[in-house]
Order: C-alpha cells, then sequence, then structure tokens
C-alpha cells in the first residue's frame, strides 16, 4: 500500500533539519507556509524595537528612549492617522470605485509609523492615538444618520419592541424598547461607518468585497460594544453606583462617572476582541494573532473611553440646561455636541437614547496576513 505522502502526490523535501522530529513547529513553519508568501521568513525575523539592535525609526530612536514629548507626538500622528487619513482615503476610494476612474488621490499627511513592540510605549502612545482618533469619523456617521431621519426610523422599531413577549418578559415591557432602538442604530451606524469610511487594505483583492467586510465587521463590533456597555451600566445603576440616566433628577457625580467609564472600557475591550477574530475570519478565514487581537482591544478601549468623556461632558451640560428651564441656544448647542457612547442609550433620557460609541475598525496588519 502506497504511503500517505506518495498517494498524495506529495514528496517531501530532500533537504529536511536533522531535528526535524523534535521540532514539528519549525517544520511546519519552514515547509507548510499554507498562509502566505513570506510566512516563514516573517516567523524567524527578529522583531524590530527594544528587544532588537535595528532602531524603531529613521533617527535611531528605541522604544525605551522616547521622551514624553516623542511619545505625544507618536500619539498625535496616530490621532491624524486615524481621524482624518484613513477617512480621506476611504471616502476617495469609494469615489473612484463608483466613478471607476482615479479622480481622488490618496492622502498622506505623515509618512507612515514604524511598528512598535507588543506592550512598549509606543506601542500604547499609538493605540491612544489611534483609538482617539476613530471618534471623529463617527461622530460625522452618526450625525448624517440623524440628521436623514434615521432616528424617526428606528422610532417605529422602538414601538414595535414593546409588542415582543421575549423582549418584554426579559428585559420589562418599558425597558425593551430602551434596547432594540439604540442598538439597531449603533449596528447601521457602525455598518456606514466602516463601508464607507474604512479603506480596503489590499489592492490585489475584490474592493467591494473588502468594503463589505469592514461594514459587517464594524457593525458587529457596534452591537457587541453597546450590548455589554448598556448591560454594565444598568446593572450598576441596579447596584447603587450611580445613575444610568442624566437628566434634571439626576445629574452628574463621580460614582457614575467612573461606573460609565468602566463599563465603556470594558465593553471597548470586549468588542476589540470580537471585531479582530470576526474581521480576520470574514477576510482571510482563519483566526486573527494575538499581536493583532491585542492591538485591536488596546485601541477599542480608548475609543470607547474618549466617547464616554465626551459624552459625560455633554450630557452634563443638557441636563443643566434642561434643569435651568434653557431650552434656547444652550440647549440646543448641548444637544448638538451630544455624543452618544456605548452606553448613551443608558446615560441620557429617552430622547436622546438612539445611538452608540465609535469604535475604530480593524485594519489587519502585514504581520497578521502572514499569520
Amino acid at each position: 500500500m502506497a504511503e500517505p505522502f506518495e498517494a498524495g502526490g506529495f514528496k517531501p523535501p530532500n533537504n529536511l533539519p536533522a531535528d526535524v522530529t523534535s521540532n514539528a513547529d519549525a517544520f511546519i513553519a519552514d515547509y507548510f507556509p499554507i498562509s502566505r508568501p513570506g510566512f516563514a521568513e516573517q516567523q524567524r525575523a527578529p522583531a524590530k524595537g527594544k528587544h532588537s539592535e535595528e532602531p524603531d525609526d529613521k533617527d535611531g530612536h528605541k522604544d525605551a528612549d522616547l521622551t514624553i514629548l516623542e511619545l505625544g507626538e507618536v500619539a498625535g500622528k496616530s490621532f491624524v492617522h486615524s481621524s482624518i487619513e484613513e477617512t480621506a482615503n476611504g471616502l476617495g476610494q469609494l469615489v473612484n470605485a463608483v466613478a471607476d476612474r482615479h479622480l481622488i488621490p490618496e492622502v498622506k499627511i505623515f509618512d507612515p509609523q514604524t511598528d512598535a513592540d507588543m506592550g512598549s510605549e509606543r506601542w500604547y502612545a499609538q493605540s491612544i492615538g489611534g483609538g482617539a482618533g476613530a471618534v471623529l469619523p463617527f461622530i460625522a456617521t452618526e450625525m448624517v444618520t440623524r440628521r436623514a431621519g434615521s432616528t424617526d426610523l428606528f422610532s417605529h422599531i422602538r414601538g414595535a419592541a414593546d409588542n415582543v413577549p421575549a423582549l418584554s418578559a426579559i428585559l420589562g415591557k418599558e425597558n425593551a424598547s430602551h434596547w432594540i432602538s439604540p442598538w439597531s442604530k449603533s449596528v447601521m451606524d457602525g455598518g456606514i461607518y466602516g463601508a464607507a469610511l474604512s479603506p480596503a487594505a489590499d489592492d490585489k483583492h475584490d474592493f467591494w468585497q473588502q468594503r463589505g467586510v469592514n461594514g459587517l465587521t464594524a457593525s458587529i463590533c457596534f452591537g457587541t460594544q453597546f450590548g455589554v456597555s448598556h448591560g454594565l451600566v444598568a446593572g450598576l445603576e441596579k447596584g447603587g453606583v450611580g445613575h444610568a440616566h442624566f437628566d434634571a433628577q439626576h445629574g452628574f457625580d463621580a460614582k457614575t462617572a467612573v461606573g460609565h467609564v468602566a463599563a465603556n472600557v470594558t465593553a471597548g475591550t470586549a468588542a476589540g476582541f470580537v471585531g479582530a477574530e470576526s474581521y480576520s475570519l470574514l477576510s482571510s478565514g482563519h483566526a486573527a494573532n494575538k499581536e493583532f487581537v491585542q492591538e485591536a482591544m488596546a485601541k477599542f478601549a480608548i475609543t470607547g473611553l474618549s466617547l464616554e468623556t465626551v459624552h459625560l461632558g455633554a450630557s452634563t451640560i443638557m441636563a443643566r440646561a434642561k434643569a435651568d428651564g434653557h431650552d434656547g441656544a444652550l440647549a440646543h448647542a448641548a444637544d448638538v455636541a451630544e455624543i452618544q457612547s456605548e452606553g448613551a442609550s443608558v446615560g441620557h433620557s429617552e430622547e436622546n437614547s438612539d445611538s452608540g460609541a465609535p469604535i475604530p475598525l480593524p485594519t489587519e496588519p502585514a504581520s497578521n496576513k502572514d499569520h
């Protein structure tokens, strides 16, 4: 009977390493690079950064040698890249694809930053800047959908939710609509944000397929973060740790602030994990590597924290304006400035609970593509 290798037409290399039987992982990495070209080389290549002799940037700085100002510069460039460059390039790609011609050039304000060691100072600076920068494009998405009447559209869903027996039984009839309507809009805004504003990363693959993956991934992430943060904040309120709603009766206090921030950071971390795995599975069919997952979790946590900070401030202004009876310019300005985070529906009065917090869509780095 033929051996499996012979029957399958596969001939093992003649230059097998002597210790292959004691190092199966090395054998697989070297002789079965089944994912993409360069896999084995990447597995053997030394990492850049403070654990190698190769400097991180052209100035010769290593992660451990960065000053506060240099870290601020790294975070600032990541913020600009996430909020402006990626958004502009995402829209530009979309226009070019629809027009079937190159009308809008790529926007590049800064040169691409060097990948940092996981957990290094540079890595944290990049994660903070990139996570905070993702807030701006989502705000734009949320404002567009709100002005387009999406709030009215989902008010019908809110009304219908009260008639769903399962939801009424689990959440209570009054609270069922408070979950379904804002959660649905959060998922919708996430899909628009991902499909319209997140650039396609690979010119060699179908553009529309990549945009579809971006949109679906963002929708999943938004839904995850909204559900987790909403549930946590509601649970904290039941436990007497702050208030879920900001209104004339329940204003800002320290316990409420801590509860909302903790809930949104936790939700962002969970959404980052789900987003990284969803993106990798949808785009390549395999699970994401550890570095990609950790980076997504860190960025999502920062995004949730950034949004909730803005949300707390805007909600406090709104609550004070309503309590003082100011229905004019101040209340209008507060309403315009109000940004809905994942706990938004549990952080405002009912009429303002129609959105979820933005999260940065995971963009798979080259290292993960070679996983």
